[in-house]
C-alpha cells in the first residue's frame, strides 16, 4: 500500500464524491475524511466496487470538533503517510444559528476554524510539493469585521456561511505567503452554485426561488471542475481563488489587510489552546 495521500474531506457529499471517484481512477491512494462513518462506509463500498484495485480507506473526521482533528492528523502521522494532496471540501451551511462545543459560531468552527487546524496539524506529513484546495464559494458576499467568532449581528445562514469562506480565503492567502519559497501550492475554488442536499435543505428551492435560481444551479460535476483542474495541473500563481479554472477577479475594496491580519491573529489564539 502506498503512503502517499489523497485526503477529500467531505467526501460523501455531491462534489466531493466527484473528486474521490477522480483521485481513485488517477490510482492514488484515497482517504475519505468524513464525520458519518455510515456514509463513509458506503462510499468506499462503491468505489471499491467500481475499482477493485484500489487503495482507499475512511478516517472519521468531524471538523466542528478540534479534538476529532487532532486524532484524524495523529492518525495520518502514525501511519506515516505522506499528504500528496488535500481538498478541503467539507463545509455546512446551517439553516439555524448554532455554536460548537468551545461556544464558537458553527459556520467559523466548521468552514474556517477546522479547516485551518487541520491543515495546521497535518503540516508535517505534507509532501514536499503537496498541493493544497479550499473551497470558497459565496466569498462575493462575504464579509469580515469585529468578532466573527461570536458574531453579534443578526443570524443569516448565507451570510454567516459567506463570511466563513471569506475567512478561509484569507487563510489560503495566508499559506501561499507562508510557502512562497517552497514547492507546496494552495489554492481556492469556488464551484459556484451547485445542486447539493446543503443548499436545498430547508426548502431553499420552494417559490420564485425556483424559478430564478434553478438556471444557475449546476451539476456536482460542473462544481467539481476546477478542483479537478487544478489537481491534474499546478499553476504558479498560488493563493488565489479560481472559478471556471480560471482566476477569480476582485473589486479592490473587498477586504483590507487590517480586518485579515486581525483575524488570523485571533486565530492564532484558538489553536494555541491546549486539548
Amino acid at each position: 500500500m502506498s503512503n502517499r495521500v489523497s485526503i477529500v474531506t467531505g467526501a460523501t457529499g455531491e462534489i466531493g464524491r466527484v473528486v474521490a471517484e477522480d483521485v481513485v481512477r488517477q490510482g492514488k491512494h484515497l482517504v475519505i475524511a468524513c464525520r458519518s462513518l455510515a456514509k463513509s462506509k458506503v462510499l468506499l463500498g462503491e468505489l471499491k466496487s467500481a475499482y477493485p484495485q484500489s487503495e482507499i480507506e475512511y478516517i472519521t473526521l468531524d471538523l466542528a470538533d478540534k479534538r476529532s482533528i487532532k486524532k484524524f492528523a495523529e492518525t495520518i502521522q502514525q501511519k506515516c503517510y505522506i499528504v500528496d494532496e488535500l481538498v478541503c471540501n467539507a463545509g455546512i451551511l446551517c439553516q439555524y444559528e448554532s455554536q460548537n462545543k468551545d461556544d464558537i459560531d458553527m459556520s467559523m468552527a466548521v468552514n474556517y476554524l477546522g479547516n485551518v487546524r487541520l491543515i495546521e496539524l497535518l503540516e508535517r506529513s505534507l509532501a514536499h510539493d503537496a498541493r493544497i484546495i479550499n473551497m470558497v464559494p459565496s466569498i462575493r458576499w462575504g464579509s469580515i469585521s469585529g468578532d466573527p467568532f461570536h458574531p453579534e449581528d443578526k443570524f443569516h445562514r448565507f451570510r454567516r456561511y459567506a463570511n466563513s469562506k471569506l475567512a478561509l480565503y484569507a487563510y489560503t492567502q495566508h499559506l501561499a505567503r507562508k510557502y512562497d519559497n517552497s514547492a507546496i501550492s494552495v489554492y481556492a475554488v469556488d464551484p459556484g452554485l451547485v445542486d447539493t442536499m446543503m443548499i436545498t435543505k430547508g426548502r431553499w428551492f420552494e417559490g420564485i426561488a425556483d424559478i430564478f435560481l434553478k438556471p444557475f444551479v449546476r451539476t456536482p460535476e460542473k462544481g467539481a471542475e476546477t478542483t479537478l483542474y487544478l489537481l491534474s495541473n499546478r499553476p504558479q500563481t498560488t493563493g488565489m481563488a479560481y472559478y471556471d479554472c480560471k482566476i477569480m477577479q476582485f473589486p479592490s475594496d473587498m477586504y483590507t489587510r487590517e480586518e485579515w491580519t486581525e483575524l488570523w491573529n485571533n486565530t492564532q489564539k484558538y489553536l494555541t489552546e491546549i486539548i
